[in-house]
């Protein structure tokens, strides 16, 4: 294709960030800062509602089961300030890594002196039934047979975030991306050229 082929390169908004509101000198300084540009507050409070739903619907069909809930059965709703302290305890543990159980960041014997997990966050046992009634979307209209079916309407937001915040230049490609991911999962991928051999595989569009 000649480039005078190519339609003329005319975006309605000039290349680059995309801030919500006038950027005031000394902020969006902190990692924190640039983290919620992504995962915004809005975003965080669907997942306590949909979390609390599933928790809901959990205790109604497992009556029994009460590793998941109070001791007396029930459920404290989780909230907006919870979750973050969420994701951050799931980011300190990628950085900080303990070999066995993830019991042992609650650990307070001298060999885990440090770990600030069991100082700062909910207990073991409340983090271990966030994890399992982790829920990003609203569980009652998840369509069968889709395997993003548990997360397609939080990548949609997501996605909605990172066209709003930037504008790409005149230069783009696709461009293949492993991600990597061992767990159970339909979506994994083994590529053998790839210095991620196992994982999930996105494309990208890459900016110049």
């Amino acid at each position: 294709v000649c480039s005078s082929d190519l339609p003329k390169f005319a975006p309605t908004r000039p290349v680059g960030l995309h801030l919500e509101g006038p950027h005031i000198r000394n902020t969006m300084v902190k990692p924190i800062e640039f983290f919620c540009l992504f995962f915004t507050q809005e975003m965080v409070d669907k997942i306590v509602l949909h979390m609390n739903t599933c928790a809901y619907i959990h205790i109604t069909q497992y009556a029994n089961k009460k590793e998941n809930t109070n001791l007396d059965g029930s459920w404290k709703e989780t909230t907006s300030d919870e979750i973050f302290w969420h994701i951050a305890l799931l980011i300190y543990f990628s950085l900080v890594k303990v070999t066995g159980e993830v019991d042992k960041y609650w650990s307070t014997s001298t060999l885990y002196h440090g770990l600030w997990a069991w100082a700062i966050v909910p207990s073991r046992r409340r983090f271990l039934a966030l994890m399992a009634l982790l829920q990003v979307v609203n569980p009652i209209n998840e369509t069968a047979g889709n395997k993003l079916c548990e997360v397609g309407g939080f990548l949609n937001c997501f996605k909605s975030r990172c066209v709003m915040l930037y504008q790409p230049c005149q230069h783009v490609t696709i461009d293949e991306h492993m991600v990597k991911f061992r767990h159970r999962s339909g979506m994994w991928r083994y590529k053998k050229d790839k210095p991620t051999k196992w994982g999930m595989k996105l494309w990208v569009l890459a900016d110049s």
